[in-house]
C-alpha cells in the first residue's frame, strides 16, 4: 500500500483535539507519516501523547486561557458564543497558526484540519495541496432535509436558515479569514459551509450514524465514519477510583469535561449536591481535585482524569456537558445520559441524544439547579425505556470504528488522485 506524508492541524479543548490523535494513531499504524500542529485554548501540551503513538507534534498555542470559555457571552445563541469564543482564543493566533499551517503544506501530501482551522485551507490552496476537512459536529453541514439546529422544518424554510446563517456567520465570525485570504492573493469565502467547513476532495463527519445519517443531498465527498476514538492509554483509572467502584451499586459518573475547571468550586457543589439529593453514589472527574472521597459525603469519588471508555460502561448513567467527544463516549457504553449544556454546539447533542431515546430532557448550565439535576438523575438510572434503549443502542454503536472508516478513505482519494 503507498503510503503518504501526512499533515494534521486542529485548533480548542481537548474535544478538538483528542480525536485527530485517534486518527493520527490510526493513521501511523497504517504505515503513514503524521505530524500534528496543535493549538490548546487551555494551553496543554500533547507532545508526549504524539511521541507514544508516533506522530510529531508541533504546539502553537498562546498564552493558557484565564477566562472561562463558556461564560465569555452571556448570550444563549450559539453564534454570539462563538465569535466570544474566537474573538478570545483563535483570531489572536491567527499569524502563527497560518505559519504551521503553510509548513505543514510544504512538507505533506495531503493535509487534514478540523473544519474550523481556516490558516490550513488558505495554506493548502496557496500551495495546491489536497485538504480533508473533519467535521466534529452535523450543524456545520447544510441540507435541505433539517435545519441547522437539527429540527425537521419544510425544505424551503431549512435553505434559507442555512444561507441566512452562513451569511451571517461569513460576517460575523470569520472576517479574519477573509483578511488573510485577501493578503495572499485569494478571493473572501464565498460560503463558509461549501468552502471552509467542507471540502471538495474529502469532508469527514466524525459523528455516529445513530446521531446523524447522512443526508441525501450531501455530495459523495461528505462521508459520515462515526466517532474518532481517541487513544485508549489517556487517564488510566486508579486503584483507588476502581475500588470504590466496586464497593457498591454502580455510581452516575458526573463530568463537565473542559468546562469543569473554570468555576470548579460552584460546580463540585452542584454535582455532590445533586447526587446526595438524587440519593446515588457518584464519580465527580474535576481536573485539578484532589482525588478521594470528599468529607461531604461517602458515596462521593472525586477523581482526575479517566479513561471514559473504561469507566462509563460501568457506571448507571453519565452526567456531562453534551460536547461531541463525551455524547459519543457515553453512547458508545451503552448507559444513559443526563446532559447539561453549556455553550455551542453542546445543546444540539443533548437533543440529538434525547430525540434518540437514550437522554433525559435536556438541561442549560445557567439556569439549572440542584433539584432539577437530582431529579434528572433519578428519572435516567429508573426509565425502564432509556436504559433499554441506550443498551441497545450501545451494542450498536459499540462496533462502529470511525478511525477505521476514515483511513482508507483518506488513502483512496489520493490514489483517486493520482
Amino acid at each position: 500500500m503507498q503510503t503518504y506524508r501526512i499533515g494534521i492541524q486542529t485548533w480548542g479543548s481537548d474535544g478538538d483535539i483528542l480525536p485527530f490523535f485517534g486518527l493520527a494513531k490510526a493513521l501511523v499504524a497504517s504505515g503513514h507519516r503524521v505530524t500534528i500542529a496543535v493549538t490548546s485554548v487551555d494551553g496543554k501540551d500533547y507532545c508526549e501523547l504524539g511521541l507514544r503513538i508516533g506522530a510529531e507534534v508541533q504546539t502553537f498555542n498562546g498564552s493558557a486561557l484565564a477566562d472561562d470559555p463558556y461564560a465569555l457571552s452571556r448570550a444563549s445563541s450559539p453564534l454570539v458564543q462563538l465569535r466570544a469564543l474566537l474573538a478570545t482564543c483563535y483570531d489572536p493566533l491567527v499569524g502563527p497558526m497560518f505559519d504551521a499551517s503553510v509548513a505543514l503544506c510544504r512538507s505533506s501530501d495531503v493535509v487534514v484540519g478540523h473544519a474550523l482551522c481556516h490558516t490550513l485551507h488558505t495554506a493548502a490552496e496557496l500551495a495546491a495541496v489536497p485538504r480533508v476537512s473533519v467535521a466534529l459536529s452535523p450543524m456545520l453541514l447544510p441540507t435541505a432535509h433539517l435545519a441547522p439546529n437539527g429540527r425537521r422544518l419544510p425544505a424551503p424554510l431549512n435553505r434559507f436558515l442555512w444561507w441566512a446563517g452562513d451569511r451571517v456567520m461569513s460576517a460575523v465570525l470569520f472576517s479574519k479569514a477573509d483578511e488573510l485570504r485577501v493578503a495572499h492573493g485569494l478571493r473572501p469565502l464565498r460560503s463558509l459551509h461549501r468552502e471552509l467547513y467542507t471540502s471538495d476532495f474529502l469532508t469527514l463527519l466524525a459523528c455516529s450514524p445513530a446521531l446523524c445519517s447522512p443526508m441525501p443531498d450531501w455530495p459523495d465527498t461528505v462521508r459520515v465514519v462515526g466517532q474518532l476514538l481517541v487513544p485508549a492509554d489517556i487517564g488510566a483509572p486508579s486503584d483507588a477510583l476502581l475500588q470504590f467502584m466496586a464497593q457498591g451499586a454502580a455510581p452516575v459518573f458526573m463530568t463537565f469535561g473542559s468546562c469543569a475547571q473554570f468555576n470548579a468550586d460552584e460546580n463540585l457543589r452542584l454535582l455532590t449536591d445533586a447526587a446526595m439529593r438524587a440519593g446515588v453514589r457518584a464519580v465527580i472527574q474535576m481536573e485539578g481535585a484532589g482525588e478521594g472521597t470528599p468529607s461531604s459525603s461517602s458515596d462521593v469519588f472525586v477523581c482526575g482524569r479517566a479513561d471514559h471508555a473504561a469507566i462509563f460502561p460501568k457506571c448507571a448513567a453519565v452526567v456531562h456537558h453534551g460536547g461531541a467527544g463525551t455524547a459519543h463516549a457515553v453512547l458508545r457504553a451503552g448507559v444513559p445520559s443526563v446532559v447539561v449544556a453549556h455553550a455551542y454546539d453542546q445543546m444540539d447533542w443533548a437533543d440529538r441524544l434525547h430525540s434518540a431515546g437514550v437522554a433525559t430532557r435536556p438541561l442549560n448550565r445557567k439556569r439549572v439547579t440542584v433539584a432539577q439535576l437530582a431529579e434528572a438523575i433519578d428519572d435516567a438510572v429508573t426509565n425502564i425505556s432509556v436504559v433499554s434503549k441506550a443498551k441497545e443502542l450501545g451494542e450498536r454503536v459499540a462496533c462502529e470504528s470511525g478511525v477505521d472508516n476514515a483511513v482508507p478513505l483518506i488513502t483512496t482519494a489520493m490514489q483517486q488522485r493520482g
